[in-house]
């Protein structure tokens, strides 16, 4: 069965005008081809391309591409390229465009602490440096190498876990959650925890995630993630519409697991 892939391809080209650019898009038409600059200032060429196998496509792509561009009297010399299947394309555009970001208040709930006193951790030699410093909020940081920061300043005092009370359901779950984010088989996996970790359809870092769940099978997933949010262990909220609209997903939940959360997952897996 065929297999539609997109195949971006660098030609070791930096004359691009407005004239070889409509002549590469007429060229390729069929192929919705588009057609730019690579930062290196190279011409750049995506289209897409329907073949049984990764090899069929990468030869029909530099095909059509080199033979366009002798025609067009441009370099036909590729020095670049990158295929994927096109539904993997369509996970990296869902993606988002901005990282999670953290202010000062983020810092603090990651930490655990005040404001005042997130404020001077932030001193602290070590600390990540901030991405920006705006007149109206202040320093931003990258929230995920703030929480590496704090994990690595609780482990090193000692930090116990959190006493809590969870359910079998709950600690299934948020290890569930964990393992997915990591990456990590789960040995010995429950049926709960089976479901859950096959629910996780998108990881953004070992702690934030998108969990999808078929109608009819998510009910006590979403009873222990309610559950763990009341716990502070996690926090949930909707995607972009724009996610939804791309997956026609309309019940799918954003998960981060907080700070907190990550002092009660065992190291070990």
């Amino acid at each position: 069965m065929s297999q539609a892939w997109s195949v971006c391809i660098e030609l070791n080209s930096s004359d691009l005008t407005a004239e070889t650019v409509v002549g590469l898009h007429e060229a390729l038409s069929t192929h919705a081809p588009s057609v730019g600059q690579a930062p290196n200032g190279n011409a750049s060429v995506r289209l897409f391309v329907e073949t049984t196998k990764l090899p069929e496509a990468v030869a029909a792509a530099i095909e059509l591409v080199t033979t366009a561009a002798r025609n067009l009297g441009i370099s036909d010399r590729v020095v670049g390229l990158q295929v994927m299947t096109e539904e993997e394309l369509d996970r990296i555009n869902a993606l988002p465009v901005v990282p999670e970001l953290a202010g000062i208040s983020e810092v603090a709930s990651i930490c655990g602490v005040s404001k005042q006193r997130a404020s001077k951790l932030t001193e602290l030699p070590g600390f990540p440096d901030p991405v920006q410093t705006l007149a109206s909020a202040g320093k931003i940081y990258l929230a995920d190498p703030v929480k590496d920061w704090n994990g690595r300043r609780t482990r090193t005092r000692g930090r116990r876990r959190i006493p809590l009370d969870l359910t079998d359901a709950e600690n299934a779950v948020l290890v569930a959650l964990a393992a997915a984010g990591r990456g990590e088989p789960l040995p010995d996996a429950t049926d709960l925890q089976q479901r859950t970790m096959a629910a996780v359809e998108q990881t953004f870092s070992p702690t934030y995630f998108r969990l999808h769940r078929g109608s009819g099978q998510a009910d006590d997933i979403d009873e222990a993630l309610c559950a763990l949010q009341d716990k502070a262990l996690i926090t949930t909220r909707r995607p972009p519409k724009k996610i939804t609209n791309d997956f026609n997903h309309k019940d799918d939940t954003l998960v981060t697991i907080t700070d907190m959360g990550r002092r009660r997952i065992p190291s070990t897996l």
